[in-house]
């Protein structure tokens, strides 16, 4: 496990590249309101794994991996500007149990108790190993992307409540779903489970999918970073694979 935030970083990339090319497609009337209706890449000027971007009341928002205690993002009017926009922290911890290792961001606007609301969901464990990872969720205050932050839960199948990172929401058929990547064995796969609220699984875990092709079996058998995509009816999930 010693190798394996180096590998996020590196085995993301395709992701990240993937999310570029989506995004100069989405977002190209945006775009043209830049002086030149252009960027370049990077967009970060850091080190980013597991990015995760949001357009939202005409601005950008941007975080990514940090593998410390805190959580941060960026904040630009656009997508040029992310590259020099200074990260703000949104959240810090000091929990033992989840302080620590923070991976794969993302933060959707859901429906709440008392209305819409930003949940921020995360991996982290504890310090000085890896493997202690689990899936979080903060809440923020209002509708402000930027927070303040609370933290809210963490997330786990009751039977199942083992390591698992990469959280990310599916909304379908006005119902939420929770994929995450979990070690079964040798194998890191990919998973389901309903949510009753943004911070609740209501079910347990269904098998997704794992390292069954050549591609997929590259130093170690991961599926990981699970995203779903949906156009024109349909819905697709895509993922990174593979180890290096």
């Amino acid at each position: 496990m010693k190798h394996l935030f180096k590998h996020r970083i590196i085995t993301k990339l395709g992701v990240l590249l993937m999310a570029l090319v989506l995004l100069s497609v989405s977002f190209l009337p945006s775009l043209a309101q830049t002086p030149d209706g252009s960027f370049h890449n990077p967009l970060n000027s850091v080190e980013g794994a597991d990015p995760w971007l949001t357009y939202y009341e005409g601005n950008y928002y941007l975080a990514t991996t940090t593998g410390t205690s805190e959580l941060t993002m960026r904040k630009s009017a656009t997508l040029a500007g992310l590259k020099v926009a200074k990260p703000q922290t949104i959240y810090t911890e000091t929990d033992p149990s989840r302080c620590c290792n923070m991976w794969a961001p993302e933060f959707d606007l859901l429906d709440g108790p008392d209305g819409k609301h930003w949940y921020f969901y995360y991996s982290a464990g504890t310090n000085g190993t890896l493997d202690n990872q689990r899936s979080h969720v903060l809440e923020s205050a209002g509708t402000d992307p930027m927070g303040p932050y609370t933290y809210k839960a963490r997330i786990f199948d009751k039977n199942n409540d083992v390591w698992s990172i990469d959280g990310s929401v599916m909304q379908l058929n006005d119902k939420l779903y929770f994929l995450f990547s979990s070690w079964v064995g040798d194998y890191q796969e990919l998973f389901i489970a309903p949510m009753s609220n943004p911070w609740t699984l209501s079910g347990g875990r269904v098998f997704l999918s794992q390292s069954k092709y050549p591609w997929e079996k590259v130093g170690l058998f991961v599926n990981e970073g699970p995203v779903a995509l949906q156009h024109d009816g349909k819905t697709f999930i895509i993922y990174s694979a593979s180890f290096c």
